[in-house]
C-alpha cells in the first residue's frame, strides 16, 4: 500500500521537482471502510476530507479555504479513497513560500501538502506555520496580466505556475510528459526565454491499483 501511496502523491504533484511534499499522519478517529465513506457522496467525502485538514497541527489550517481551489478530485478504489485539492492556475509571490496543493488519504490516515517557494531555495521562519495560499487583488491582477499577454501571443497553456520576478513572471508548465516554459516581461506583456522538454515516461506497473472518480 506504501508503494501505491508514493505513486499516488507524484501523480499529485507533477512537476514535484519544484515543489516539497509535506507529509503527515492523521490523528487516529473513528475507523471508516471504503464503503462507508463512498456513501458519503462525493460532497460528504470532501467535507470528511476538509475537517481533516483543519485539524492538522503543523500548517495554519485557519489559512484553508476550499473556494481557491478549483480542481478538486474524489478518488476511490476498492481499497481505498483519496481526495486532492488544486489549483489550475498557481501564483507565487517573490520572497514566499505557501501550500498550494493538499492529497488526503481517508483510509490511510495520510495527509500531503505541496509547498512552493519563490525563490526556490526559500526559507521560511521555522517557528511560524506554514499557511496557504491566499488570493489577493494583487496575484488576480498579475494572474490577468499573463492571460492576456498569453492569449496575444497566440498560445494556449491549461495549467501553469507563475513565479514573480522583479522584472517579469517566470512561467513554468510541467505535464505528465513534457516540461516547459518562458518568461513574460511585467511591462510589455512580451514573452522571452522559452524552452520545451519531453520528461522520460515514468514505468508502468502492472499491479497497480486502479482508481475511479466519484463525480456525486
Amino acid at each position: 500500500m506504501r508503494n501505491v501511496l508514493i505513486l499516488l502523491l507524484l501523480t499529485f504533484l507533477v512537476g514535484c521537482q519544484t515543489k516539497v511534499i509535506v507529509e503527515e499522519e492523521l490523528k487516529e478517529g473513528e475507523e471508516m471502510n471504503v464503503e462507508d465513506i463512498r456513501k458519503l457522496g462525493r460532497k460528504g467525502i470532501i467535507d470528511l476530507a476538509v475537517e481533516s485538514i483543519k485539524q492538522s497541527p503543523t500548517i495554519d489550517s485557519s489559512t484553508f479555504d476550499i473556494k481557491n481551489f478549483d480542481r478538486i478530485k474524489v478518488m476511490a478504489s476498492n481499497k481505498s479513497i483519496y481526495v486532492t485539492f488544486n489549483m489550475t492556475i498557481l501564483y507565487v509571490p517573490i520572497n514566499s513560500a505557501a501550500h498550494y496543493g493538499v492529497y488526503v488519504n481517508l483510509i490511510d490516515n495520510l495527509m500531503s501538502f505541496s509547498r512552493v517557494a519563490n525563490p526556490r531555495d526559500y526559507k521560511e521562519d521555522i517557528k511560524t506555520k506554514l499557511k496557504f495560499f491566499t488570493p489577493t487583488e494583487e496575484s488576480e491582477k498579475a494572474i490577468a496580466f499573463v492571460l492576456d499577454a498569453i492569449r496575444k501571443n497566440d498560445r494556449s497553456e491549461s495549467e501553469f505556475t507563475i513565479y514573480e520576478k522583479p522584472d517579469y513572471y517566470e512561467i513554468e508548465i510541467v505535464e505528465e510528459e513534457v516540461e516547459g516554459g518562458y518568461k513574460i516581461d511585467k511591462i510589455t506583456g512580451k514573452i522571452y526565454d522559452v524552452y520545451h522538454d519531453h520528461l522520460v515516461p515514468r514505468p508502468r506497473e502492472k499491479d497497480k491499483e486502479k482508481f475511479e472518480e466519484i463525480k456525486d
